[in-house]
C-alpha cells in the first residue's frame, strides 16, 4: 500500500536497517543506513513510497519518483526507483513481488515509459530478476557517498531501443574505465590515499566493524591493510 500517514520515517529507517543487515556482514553499508530520520524524509520528498505491513510493522518497502537524465541511453524524464528493502524474515515470500507490482502499476499510470535504478555490483539476484523483465545494465560507477561499486539498470516499458550487444558494450566500457580510475568511494586509484580518504574509510568501517574483520574489509576496499592499521593507531591517539 501507499505509505499511510501514521507510518513514520523512523519506521521506514528501521525497516531499511533490518533489511540491509546481511550486507554489513560483507562490509557493504548502504548510504541510507547512515542517514538521519530528517535526511530520510528529505530524500523521499516528492516520491511515492509503498510499504508492506504486518501488525503495523513495516516489513518491506519500495519507492519511486520522476527525475530527468541526460545519458546515452535516454535524455528526458524517467522514473527513478529506489529504497527497495525487505527484512530477512520475509524474503522468499510474495512481499517483494507485491511491492514491485504496486509500484509498476503507479509507473504505468504516470505516463513515463522508462525507469532506472542503482544496485550494488555484487547484487546479482536483483540484476538477474530485473533482466528477466527486460532491464539492461547501462552504466557502472563509483559514488563518493558509498564504498562499493554500483550498477545502473534501465528498463523500457515499451521495449529497449538498443541491441543487447550495444548495451553490453557501453556498460563494460564504463566498468573498465571506472575500475581503472577509481577505487570504491571514488578514490583516485593512482594517487596515495590522503588523510581525508583514510578518515572516510575509518568512519565507514566503524559501521560494520562488528561484522567483518579489518583485514577482510581492507581487501574489499582495495586499501593497504598495514597502512590503514598504522593510520588507525595514530588516529586513536589523537
Amino acid at each position: 500500500m501507499l505509505k499511510p500517514e501514521w507510518v513514520t520515517w523512523q519506521d521506514i529507517k528501521e525497516c531499511m536497517i533490518k533489511a540491509h543487515e546481511p550486507l554489513r556482514k560483507k562490509g557493504v553499508v548502504m548510504q541510507n543506513q547512515t542517514m538521519s530520520v530528517d535526511e530520510f524524509e528529505k530524500a523521499y520528498q516528492n516520491a511515492m513510497c509503498f510499504v508492506a505491513l504486518k501488525d503495523k510493522e513495516v516489513v518491506g518497502m519500495c519507492s519511486c519518483k520522476i527525475a530527468k537524465v541526460n545519458m546515452w541511453w535516454h535524455k528526458g524524464e524517467v522514473i527513478y526507483t529506489f529504497g527497495d528493502a525487505i527484512i530477512p524474515e520475509f524474503r522468499g515470500t510474495d512481499v517483494y513481488l507485491g511491492l514491485q507490482k504496486i509500484r509498476l502499476d503507479y509507473i504505468k499510470q504516470s505516463g513515463v515509459r522508462i525507469l532506472f535504478f542503482n544496485t550494488e555490483e555484487n547484487n546479482k539476484l536483483v540484476q538477474k530478476l530485473n533482466m528477466k523483465k527486460g532491464a539492461k545494465c547501462v552504466k557502472f560507477y563509483a559514488s563518493p557517498k558509498t564504498w562499493y561499486y554500483s550498477v545502473v539498470m534501465a528498463r523500457w516499458l515499451d521495449g529497449c531501443p538498443y541491441s543487447d550487444r550495444y548495451c553490453n558494450f557501453r556498460f563494460y566500457i564504463s566498468k573498465f574505465l571506472v575500475k581503472t580510475l577509481w577505487k570504491p568511494g571514488r578514490v583516485i586509484r593512482f594517487l596515495p590515499l590522503r588523510n581525508a580518504d583514510f578518515q572516510k574509510i575509518y568512519d565507514h568501517y566503524q559501521l560494520c566493524s562488528d561484522m567483518i574483520s579489518v583485514e577482510d574489509y581492507c581487501k574489499k576496499m582495495d586499501v593497504n591493510y598495514y597502512r590503514f592499521i598504522k593510520w588507525r593507531k595514530r588516529h586513536s591517539k589523537s
